[in-house]
C-alpha cells in the first residue's frame, strides 16, 4: 500500500508491507521538479526513497520513475 503527496515545496510518501507489518514514511523539503518527472512510476522523489527502503531491489536512479 502507498500514499504519495506533493505540494508546492515539499513532498511525502507513506507506504506499506502489511505481510511484514513495517511501514516507511520519507519526507522531503524540494520543490519536486513535476515537469521531468512522472507519478505512474513510482513519485517525485521522496516516494522512490520510501519504495527503495522497503524494497531494496527497487532502484534509486530515476527507474522507478522519476527522472533527476
Amino acid at each position: 500500500m502507498s500514499k504519495d503527496g506533493v505540494t508546492a515545496g515539499q513532498a511525502a510518501s507513506m507506504v506499506f508491507d502489511p505481510d511484514r507489518r513495517v511501514a516507511i514514511v520519507a519526507f522531503s523539503n524540494t520543490v519536486p521538479n513535476l515537469h521531468s518527472s512522472t507519478a505512474s512510476g513510482g513519485g517525485i522523489g521522496s516516494a522512490d526513497i520510501a519504495r527503495h527502503l522497503l524494497r531494496p531491489q527497487i532502484p534509486l536512479d530515476g527507474q522507478g520513475g522519476t527522472t533527476y
